[in-house]
């Protein structure tokens, strides 16, 4: 048991060991790559360039943070009209130096801090929703969230365009650009929010009507259909004519006249006899003998 407890804490010593060394790697990495951007941004103010230095010393203050890279980013933030960002360098950086034990640099921070005073730009923003919505209402300066304890409250901001923007669930966005000058006093009342528009449903669609056929086209096919009934009725009684004549006149051939009623056949009388005409028509018509008179 005391021989797995001793390789326990053995084996956690070796890790702590081996987190801070990576440390040690990393910070010095760090530092390195902090000092040459300090010193890139030391070349381009001296040359006049400040715009293109301060994001230089905005990088080596992240990477590491040191008391001359503030000043020398509060110089430049100064010397390019930011003067909202500069106040609050000059400003962090006077507790640091009186730290750090250097009057001097605790003097300048203070000087230029107060002169910049002066000149700052003013911006408050008011929400004017009520507190019905103060629960869910998100502000936004810049794209940057801003506190409940800002609104109202004057705020230092840099000269230029600021975009304020608010939203809240179930309302519609809301956004307003102002510009700010110089030392200027403004403030930006966010209105109520307009609640969003519900989703109408769709009109719902009539079925569409089935065209009927026009009138005069059913009664051409009735009568066509008629025509071709009669059509056939009519060839049907001419082809039995046609072999009932067929078979009497074999009959009246080979029996007699008597012979041939029977079979039902036709006994025509004399050539010539009107009687012989209108019987014969009859039958023909009709395909019934008709009596004698």
């Amino acid at each position: 048991m005391r021989v797995s407890r001793i390789a326990y804490f053995s084996g956690v010593a070796l890790v702590l060991l081996a987190s801070s060394v990576s440390a040690q790697t990393g910070g010095a990495s760090n530092r390195a790559a902090a000092e040459a951007l300090f010193n890139e941004g030391r070349k381009l103010a001296a040359s006049g360039k400040y715009a293109d230095a301060c994001p230089k010393f905005e990088a080596s203050e992240q990477l590491d943070p040191g008391l001359g890279t503030l000043l020398n980013l509060a110089e430049c933030y100064e010397k390019i009209g930011k003067t909202a960002s500069a106040w609050a360098e000059y400003r962090e950086a006077i507790p640091l130096a009186r730290a750090s034990g250097s009057k001097v640099r605790q003097d300048l921070a203070t000087e230029r801090a107060a002169a910049l005073e002066s000149r700052l730009s003013m911006l408050t923003i008011r929400a004017m929703g009520g507190s019905e919505e103060a629960s869910g209402l998100e502000i936004r300066r810049d794209g940057v969230p801003v506190q409940p304890a800002e609104l109202g409250s004057p705020i230092p901001v840099d000269p230029g365009p600021h975009t304020i923007e608010a939203a809240a669930p179930g309302k519609q966005k809301w956004s307003s650009t102002v510009q700010v000058t110089d030392a200027a006093r403004l403030a930006v009342e966010v209105p109520a929010l307009t609640p969003l528009a519900t989703s109408a449903a769709p009109p719902t669609q009539a079925p569409k009507p089935v065209e009927a056929p026009p009138l005069d086209q059913g009664v051409h096919s009735r009568s066509a259909s008629t025509h071709s009934h009669s059509w056939t009725t009519a060839h049907r009684s001419a082809s039995s004519f046609a072999h009932k004549f067929r078979r009497c006149a074999f009959s009246m051939r080979t029996t007699s006249s008597h012979g041939a009623r029977s079979n039902g056949c036709l006994r025509f009388p004399r050539r010539g006899s009107p009687m012989s005409r209108d019987r014969a028509i009859r039958f023909l018509t009709n395909g019934v003998e008709p009596e004698e008179t």
